[in-house]
């Protein structure tokens, strides 16, 4: 959403210029953001879809627009804090917690956005591990249901094929 209103911000003069003025509308097949907004408007686009637009601010921040870059900068300091107040609350900053770094924001290849978040977290917890998950996270859920059904553990390498069959599907869209 932010990257839609900077778009719609920077054509209206409201903001600064960015590349998300043409990136944004182009997405939908659009040629401006002010078509863009009458497309949400009157239904032709979900609203829903504009969670489309997170890789092509990503990818703009990456190659140097200055508008993109503070959207992803929030970002991460926004999920810097949500971590960093569990840790507080949880009283781990002494002790060295996994931090697991889930959802579809952290497969970005960003490093300016990694590292953000990395010293932020370390900021508060300096032993923490910061991991990015590398499974789909229904991996968990289903590993735990297969052991209820089983009466006990999953094999490693069943544990690595339905991990395996999970990527696929998640790859298939």
């Amino acid at each position: 959403m932010a990257g839609h209103a900077a778009a719609v911000r920077a054509r209206d003069g409201r903001g600064p210029r960015t590349t998300l003025e043409w990136l944004v509308p182009r997405h939908f097949g659009y040629a401006s953001p002010g078509a863009l907004v009458r497309a949400l408007y009157t239904g032709r686009v979900a609203e829903e879809r504009l969670g489309e637009l997170s890789p092509i601010v990503f990818e703009a921040a990456v190659a140097g627009d200055d508008v993109a870059r503070g959207i992803v900068d929030r970002l991460a300091d926004e999920l810097v804090a949500m971590a960093t107040a569990l840790i507080r609350r949880l009283r781990l900053t002494r002790l060295d917690p996994d931090v697991v770094l889930a959802g579809s924001v952290f497969r970005a290849e960003d490093p300016a956005f990694h590292a953000r978040v990395r010293d932020g977290v370390l900021a508060v917890a300096p032993a923490a591990r910061i991991v990015r998950l590398e499974a789909p996270p229904v991996l968990g859920s289903a590993l735990l249901g297969l052991e209820q059904l089983r009466g006990g553990p999953v094999s490693e390498a069943l544990g690595a094929k339905l991990s395996a069959d999970l990527r696929k599907i998640r790859a298939a869209g």
